[in-house]
């Protein structure tokens, strides 16, 4: 199920609730007024996929106070912009949020497509007071790139439904145009690590810097960092702090299988100008061997047992005559690199060197 998160945004007497509400619902509050922030929950199905809907509805502002904070801004994948036709403030206050989101997706999503955004003309029934008219809102929708639609929240629910309908579709757009964007990067990356571990140019350096250590540490009110992964600000709550540089959760990744190194463990691995999760690290630069019971090679990245010099697969390390397995903490024997159970070995077998705690 496909999670999409809206924010609801609007001057004090937009009627901004009372168009969600309308939508959440199918009913008209009247008087609807909220001193806190709300979250609302809703599973629909459009085009025949289920989704999740979350849409933050922040408390109203007062026209001298900014509009918008920034945690709505970066949660948000679309928006919703509420102003009253019949009050000309409203609008103003209309304009100042497009702009703070223009000017917040435009430092922290460069490169991206325009996030989805709807410019609503509240109170449509309130004509008679119109103070802002309608080929206002259409031009300034049109200067910040959006949809724009005048409605009523008291008089039509199915307006308002085709709006949020719409902007999910725009949203859902949106969402699948980041995902290409990431698989075309893992795949410059993938091209990347292809020239560094098996191209002619590629450089001799060490053995790499194993056990690199990934914090997540929160991010420090009005000192946004810049990701060394998008180059972008980091606006979260949280980021991550690795090879002394801070990422988005997102951005941290392994350049072979594009796994979030953040939500793998705390310790990632580095090697010829690459980021890899312990796994490809060792698939890579590990070193191979073989196992002394079958002769086959043992990747890197396998569990292995080992007694003595000697490295075994797991389904290999048995006793080499009933083909009992051990598991680590049993008790085994090692005679001329034969590996026996007790009862073998006391069933006739010469005296041999017992071995402990195979790893």
């Amino acid at each position: 199920m496909n999670d999409i998160k809206l924010a609801l945004l609007g001057s004090q007497g937009a009627g901004k609730s009372a168009v969600l509400v309308r939508f959440l619902t199918r009913r008209f509050i009247g008087e609807y007024a909220s001193n806190t922030n709300s979250l609302y929950h809703k599973r629909l199905s459009i085009d025949g996929r289920q989704l999740n809907l979350e849409v933050f509805d922040p408390c109203s502002q007062s026209s001298e106070a900014r509009c918008i904070l920034e945690e709505p801004v970066d949660w948000a994948d679309g928006f919703v912009v509420v102003y009253n036709i019949s009050d000309r403030t409203s609008f103003i206050n209309a304009n100042n949020i497009l702009r703070q989101i223009r000017e917040a997706r435009t430092d922290n999503c460069k490169g991206e497509m325009a996030v989805p955004v709807c410019l609503v003309g509240n109170k449509q029934d309130l004509c008679h007071a119109r103070q802002v008219c309608e080929d206002e809102g259409r031009c300034l929708a049109q200067e910040n790139r959006c949809h724009f639609q005048e409605v009523s929240a008291a008089e039509s629910y199915q307006d308002i439904a085709n709006l949020f309908t719409q902007l999910i579709r725009q949203v859902m757009e949106h969402l699948k145009y980041r995902a290409d964007r990431r698989r075309y990067s893992g795949s410059k990356s993938m091209a990347k690590l292809i020239n560094n571990v098996f191209g002619k140019r590629r450089k001799k350096d060490g053995a790499g810097q194993r056990g690199e250590r990934v914090s997540r540490v929160p991010q420090v009110q009005r000192e946004a960092r810049g990701c060394a992964g998008c180059n972008g600000r980091i606006r979260d709550r949280f980021m991550l702090q690795a090879l002394d540089r801070y990422w988005h959760e997102d951005c941290l990744k392994c350049a072979c299988c594009d796994c979030r190194l953040g939500r793998m463990g705390s310790t990632l691995y580095t090697r010829a100008n690459l980021i890899l999760c312990r796994r490809d690290y060792l698939r890579l630069f590990g070193v191979t061997g073989n196992c002394a019971a079958c002769s086959k090679l043992i990747p890197a990245f396998e569990m292995v047992m080992r007694a003595r010099d000697n490295v075994y697969h797991l389904d290999c390390f048995a006793c080499q005559l009933c083909r009992q397995r051990f598991c680590v903490g049993d008790k085994f024997f090692l005679k001329n690199n034969m590996i026996l159970c007790q009862l073998d070995y006391e069933g006739g077998h010469l005296n041999g060197n017992a071995e402990r705690q195979p790893q």
